[in-house]
């Protein structure tokens, strides 16, 4: 498994039991869909898939808690850098669950393009949301049975326009980018960039209903000074974290002022 943690602890969280055999569809009601980095250079259309290692609903109640990093340097990837343009490269943090009746149980998670405001996110509703599932689906299906997903866990693919079942296994087979349209904002950035980490889940039966939002996170995903792909997650401290970072400021301050009042 190609990653490291920022933390042992972190990659404790992340990764215990959820080594992933394959890349999986979002339709299994207990894990969801693998958590996939995608990368894909439209003008040349070529895509990658990473296997992040992890299950959307493991990483929806604990990951999304600890930060984490992975280094990008496989094979695929490399075939993908050598047929695209690093200028045209856009890249996403996506994974799903598209079964189940329970609150909660739908659910989408995926990256929001730098500029992306919060009143975009939520302009859709739950019919958006379920309006996502298929063409994920199609995606992730394909892309499963191409590159190392079947012989390696945590797999990885690179992928032309035209592969795969139906043509779907290059990512922007069908405009992917916002769900064909489903989704109210654009998912995708540049390398380097910094994008929110952001949840939409059904919050019930209504499809007029506004899907539940967390925003937990960030991804940052582009090349260190060494030239390295590295993708990294932060998570947003709590507010609790907030009250006690505020209240040790405080305290450092209090101290200050006394040792210069002697």
């Amino acid at each position: 498994m190609k990653i490291k943690s920022l933390a042992l602890a972190a990659a404790l969280a992340l990764t215990a039991g959820a080594a992933n055999a394959n890349l999986l569809k979002g339709d299994n009601i207990t894990t969801g869909s693998s958590l996939m980095l995608i990368a894909y250079d439209e003008v040349a259309q070529v895509s990658y898939v990473k296997d992040l290692g992890t299950y959307t609903n493991d990483f929806y109640t604990t990951g999304k808690l600890s930060p984490a990093s992975w280094l990008v340097n496989d094979g695929e990837w490399s075939e993908f850098l050598a047929a695209s343009t690093v200028s045209n490269i856009n890249w996403l943090v996506l994974g799903y669950q598209a079964s189940g009746s329970a609150v909660e149980s739908r659910k989408i998670m995926t990256t929001a393009q730098v500029g992306t405001t919060h009143e975009q996110i939520l302009s859709g509703n739950n019919s958006n949301l379920n309006g996502t599932f298929t063409t994920l689906t199609n995606f992730v299906g394909a892309a499963s049975l191409t590159g190392t997903h079947l012989s390696q866990a945590d797999g990885t693919s690179f992928n032309q326009l035209g592969e795969g079942v139906n043509g779907y296994a290059y990512f922007m087979g069908v405009d992917r980018s916002n769900a064909q349209g489903n989704l109210k904002y654009q998912t995708n950035n540049l390398l380097g960039a910094t994008a929110e980490f952001v949840f939409l889940a059904r919050p019930g039966t209504s499809g007029l209903a506004t899907p539940l939002f967390q925003q937990p996170g960030t991804f940052t995903f582009g090349a260190d000074n060494a030239g390295a792909y590295n993708l990294v997650y932060a998570p947003v401290p709590e507010p609790t974290t907030y009250a006690l970072m505020v209240a040790g400021l405080a305290a450092v301050g209090l101290v200050a002022r006394r040792r210069a009042a002697r």
